[in-house]
């Protein structure tokens, strides 16, 4: 094991994580990325209100045999958009996978189909994902999820998207 920061024993850094070694991580999410989009590589990210939400499918390291000098972005990856933008086969994964009613679906029917978006999503990028794997969304997906299947605006509700409930990876694990 070696400290993620500094390799001191120092009594002051007793609270530096501690990385496995070989562990992957995103070296520059460190940096300052709340309110605009200049890490994005693809040009297709949006800002998003976390530095952990704001993630560029070039920096995960399973997406980027997908990126070629065709494909800048995986959204435009005909896979991708197949198995994870297609209406008919998500509401076919909410049938059988969500505990939700028709009747629920179909009041709200964009936020249900973000949601199963984004589950096919991690299925694809990264297989079998097991329950709550914290692997985050890139911000392209979520910017293409969100103008594939808009949430109605709610009276009231900023119109930031009002049903997003935090970060697409948490509500890829939900409902």
């Amino acid at each position: 094991m070696s400290r993620a920061l500094f390799p001191v024993s120092d009594h002051c850094f007793q609270d530096v994580p501690v990385w496995a070694e070989g562990t992957a991580r995103l070296p520059h999410l460190d940096h300052d990325r709340i309110g605009h989009t200049r890490w994005c590589k693809c040009t297709n990210c949006i800002s998003l209100p976390t530095k952990e939400e704001s993630v560029c499918c070039h920096e995960l390291a399973n997406l980027t045999r997908y990126i070629t000098r065709e494909v800048k972005c995986v959204t435009l990856e005909e896979t991708f958009r197949d198995e994870c933008l297609d209406e008919v086969l998500l509401i076919s994964h909410l049938k059988y996978k969500s505990k939700i009613s028709k009747n629920e679906f179909l009041h709200k029917r964009a936020e249900f189909l973000q949601r199963a978006a984004y589950r096919s999503f991690q299925s694809w990028a990264h297989g079998f994902c097991g329950p709550k794997r914290g692997i985050p969304i890139p911000a392209c997906v979520v910017s293409l999820v969100r103008r594939t299947f808009p949430v109605p605006l709610i009276p009231g509700k900023p119109m930031d998207y009002s049903f997003s409930e935090g970060p697409a990876v948490d509500m890829a694990n939900t409902g």
